[in-house]
């Protein structure tokens, strides 16, 4: 559970990593050298806990785009 502010935070971080991955894959980057990247970085030590780990978390947005 969230309140407004920690969804809107959710939601930049969201966007963000899109951004970054979007960017690699239009400059020709494999999923390989996207996920190496680690353009969740500065996300990791407050979102990567979860099920869904970093680098599965990138190559899914990289599949999605």
């Amino acid at each position: 559970m969230s309140d407004k502010a920690g969804l809107e935070k959710y939601r930049e971080m969201l966007v963000t990593v899109r951004d970054r991955v979007q960017a690699k894959k239009r400059a020709g980057a494999s999923v390989e050298e996207t996920v190496a990247s680690k353009p969740t970085a500065e996300f990791d030590q407050e979102w990567g806990a979860g099920l869904v780990k970093a680098d599965l978390f990138v190559a899914v947005v990289y599949s999605t785009l």
